[in-house]
């Protein structure tokens, strides 16, 4: 519950400035942004892009740029790295979220034991560690407790 808070408190906290808000506003009302298509629109496939359609309104594409963050489930990349961790049964996951880790970074195993020499800290061990992909935290606490860990590892 507090990771589902904490993600959409980010849509405000990490939102455009003010006055770039203002700026969009004011160009929806002077008809020169239309915001007709934003939600879920049907997306269709052309020679040329794409057919967006949403209701009474349709617009055509030829370039599209996703600016959704990812998933942070791990099953849900493609890298060869990651999938092998998975079926190696190295890296579990937390349901509906990222990676399961250790306080202090290290993956835990199928059998609910810490991986000895592999951690992970970012947008995939979200779960196990909240807010773990914002800059406010990219030294906080967790990369705190990650590198001690790494210290106390060492021979």
């Amino acid at each position: 519950m507090i990771v589902g808070f904490d993600e959409g408190l980010k849509r405000y906290s990490y939102g455009p400035p003010v006055s770039a808000c203002r700026e969009l506003l004011a160009l929806i009302q002077a008809g020169i942004v239309t915001v007709d298509l934003a939600k879920d629109p049907d997306i269709t496939l052309t020679d040329t892009g794409w057919h967006l359609a949403n209701g009474d309104h349709s617009a055509a594409a030829e370039i599209m740029i996703d600016g959704v963050l990812p998933s942070p489930d791990p099953t849900k990349v493609t890298s060869s790295l990651v999938s092998g961790l998975i079926h190696g049964g190295y890296l579990t996951t937390l349901e509906d979220l990222g990676a399961r880790t250790a306080p202090d970074g290290r993956l835990i195993d199928r059998n609910d034991k810490p991986v000895p020499g592999l951690s992970l800290l970012g947008r995939l061990a979200l779960g196990s560690v909240i807010a773990a992909d914002s800059l406010h935290d990219c030294f906080g606490e967790a990369s705190s407790r990650w590198a001690d860990g790494v210290l106390s590892r060492m021979p």
